[in-house]
């Protein structure tokens, strides 16, 4: 499967463009002060530089829409939704941040991808290049994209974030998407720090749930929490009053959240369970209060 055009190779191709367009202004205004026709090299006339000016637009024009295309088909979808996460640098020297994506469950029908460095093909769940972020700066750029088409449920896509060569020491951000989801939505801020680690929400050292905020809910909320970096299966685990599993998530990283889309739940009181490894670390009332 391919790999879609990152903007500044595209950014590059118009630029060629728009010099040969510049060289053809030049061969017109040279020839309205010309009595003769113009001629360059071989004695080249007016037309014949501009027939080969013509040719070697539209052959560029064309490389341009063959190389987009992939892009432009997984964003022409209307009913795509789009959630951002920001990430930002929090330490005193430049970083190169990958991203990798984790997929939950997913509703059938449904299709996913995400845009880091360049935005990727469905199939592909590590970022191929970073991103430079510099110091005090956040990134803006990343967005997972998902497309319910027939699909009706949810989704459930973890997206993390690390300072390449070091992707045990990440944040995560999960995400639920379904067909009611928000065309475009900022989910979550990421920090990252290249001295301390990773400052997302503040690891500490200890596998734990954080916090839960808001907490009554009504529509979202978030479920901050902390994993050591031995773990091998991480999971939350939300259930009612009757113990009955309402929503369940992995988790990965160092440091993430997760967020629950508790709309669809009814009024009441929920508890929260981390389970790492096959054994329950935390556990943290939830109540839902539409």
């Amino acid at each position: 499967m391919c790999m879609f055009v990152a903007f500044p190779h595209y950014i590059s191709l118009l630029w060629k463009v728009a010099e040969i367009v510049l060289q053809s202004e030049s061969f017109l205004r040279l020839s309205r002060r010309s009595a003769g026709p113009v001629t360059l090299n071989a004695n080249f006339t007016l037309n014949q530089i501009n027939d080969w000016v013509m040719k070697r637009i539209l052959s560029l024009f064309i490389l341009i829409s063959c190389a987009a295309a992939p892009g432009f088909t997984q964003s022409a979808s209307k009913t795509e939704r789009h959630g951002q996460v920001w990430v930002g640098n929090t330490g005193p020297a430049s970083i190169a941040v990958k991203c990798e994506r984790f997929e939950g469950v997913q509703a059938a029908g449904s299709y996913n991808y995400f845009c880091w460095d360049a935005c990727y093909d469905t199939l592909v769940n590590i970022s191929v290049g970073t991103l430079p972020i510099a110091p005090g700066d956040t990134n803006k750029f990343f967005y997972g994209a998902y497309e319910p088409r027939t699909g009706t449920g949810n989704s459930t896509i973890t997206y993390c974030f690390y300072v390449d060569g070091t992707p045990s020491d990440s944040a995560c951000l999960t995400l639920t998407f379904n067909e009611n989801s928000p065309l475009d939505s900022v989910y979550g801020i990421i920090a990252i720090n290249p001295v301390v680690g990773i400052e997302f929400i503040g690891n500490t050292g200890r596998n734990e749930i954080l916090g839960i905020h808001p907490n009554p809910a009504k529509s979202a909320t978030a479920l901050s929490y902390s994993l050591m970096q031995n773990v091998n299966v991480g999971q939350l685990v939300v259930r009612n009053m009757l113990g009955s599993a309402v929503y369940r998530s992995d988790l990965k990283g160092t440091v993430g959240q997760v967020i629950i889309p508790v709309g669809q739940f009814n009024n009441g009181m929920y508890f929260c369970t981390m389970i790492v490894d096959n054994k329950v670390y935390a556990t943290k009332r939830l109540v839902v209060n539409h």
